[in-house]
């Protein structure tokens, strides 16, 4: 896939007046996943994380994102389509195109590499949310300069690409320009926040809201079941936000939201950790505990072996095995000569026996778990 490079090279445009920020400005989060970062590296990219937050939240990045001029035209190469406005929006959105999520935050994993090869600063992948960092120019830069490499490949995820191949012009493209004036201001914040409204006070947790009580996980053949307690708030319950991370992800995804307390979805396809957030009137949560869904693998019985007895014959086995653990072993029988398999009987035993059939035959034992599923056993002959 390709690489996609960051360089810093703007001219910025005039700043012209608007009446406020939005409230979403105001109150923008970031969620960044570190993964390599020693301590150092993990206090500069969480300082370039407290710089995005106050930079959006001025005046004056609303005003130079929306009226950034390409050719004598406010927009921007490769825009999207977009237009300003559209893109300053999507940008307090923060709906990622791997989650889609609008959850008014920046949400994405740095890897942070070595490699003193190369002139690529960072890249990223369509189908990942993990941006990677060399820390050939990370170790050199400024919380500022992280800052605007940040929310450039954030702009990837958001669904902004430009040209693999450095040109003027591409300076002008949604990552680089807007990366650069995140840069830019961040270096000068303090100039910049007295032009920015106070922002609207975090409401502080209320001890009286709780997590959810009792939560459990069931499986039937083709769903997973979630059943809760209710949480409890002096201001009143709203909702309750269901998430799940897949086994070998990093990346936690909302699946749904119910005012109910049980929640169902099909079987992911790997192992998963649920978990559920209370959320009352005032937009506060409460995450429940985890709990972790285990793919199911029923297996086969091991060594089925046959012995014939004077006027009988026995089956033998070793058992199965299966998450939701094993109900029964169910025993077929098919004569010499039918196409049909017929049930000769069921045990939870490791040996069934009975009369010794009229004519030869083959036997196998199916496995059943808890949940319904079987899985068939090799066959056994039996000669007459």
């Amino acid at each position: 896939m390709t690489k996609m490079v960051f360089i810093f090279a703007l001219m910025i445009s005039s700043i012209s007046a608007f009446s406020q920020v939005p409230n979403e400005a105001l109150t923008f989060d970031t969620n960044v996943n570190i993964v390599n970062g020693g301590v150092t590296q993990v206090e500069k990219i969480r300082a370039a994380e407290d710089l995005i937050k106050r930079v959006i939240a001025t005046q004056a990045f609303k005003d130079q994102v929306l009226n950034f001029t390409y050719n004598g035209v406010k927009t921007y190469l490769d825009n999207e389509g977009h237009s300003n406005l559209a893109i300053y929006n999507k940008m307090l959105a923060g709906a990622e195109e791997l989650n889609g999520n609008a959850n008014n935050a920046m949400d994405i994993e740095v890897e942070i590499y070595t490699n003193n090869w190369t002139s690529t600063v960072g890249y990223t992948y369509p189908d990942s949310p993990r941006i990677y960092v060399n820390t050939k120019f990370f170790n050199s830069y400024t919380p500022a300069n992280v800052a605007g490499n940040l929310t450039h490949e954030w702009l990837h995820k958001l669904g902004f690409s430009h040209a693999s191949s450095y040109s003027v012009a591409r300076d002008s493209s949604v990552p680089y320009a807007i990366g650069y004036i995140m840069e830019k201001i961040a270096s000068n914040i303090a100039a910049y926040e007295g032009t920015t409204p106070t922002p609207t006070p975090t409401p502080t947790p209320t001890p009286s809201l709780t997590p959810v009580t009792n939560f459990a996980l069931s499986q039937t053949s083709t769903n997973v079941v979630l059943n809760w307690g209710a949480a409890k708030s002096s201001a009143g319950i709203k909702e309750y936000k269901i998430y799940r991370k897949l086994s070998g992800s990093t990346s936690i995804y909302l699946q749904g939201t119910t005012v109910n307390l049980s929640f169902t979805q099909a079987k992911p396809s790997s192992n998963a950790i649920y978990y559920v957030k209370a959320v009352d009137v005032n937009g506060l949560t409460a995450k429940s505990a985890e709990l972790s869904y285990v793919k199911a693998s029923l297996t086969a019985v091991s060594n089925l072996s046959l012995t014939k007895g004077t006027s009988s014959v026995t089956l033998t086995w070793n058992a199965a095995t299966a998450p939701s653990g094993i109900k029964e072993y169910r025993i077929y029988r098919k004569l010499s000569g039918s196409t049909t398999a017929y049930t000769q009987g069921t045990t939870t035993g490791l040996s069934f026996t009975q009369s010794s059939p009229s004519s030869n035959a083959i036997y196998y034992v199916r496995s059943v778990d808890a949940l319904g599923n079987t899985v068939k056993s090799v066959e056994v002959s039996f000669i007459k």
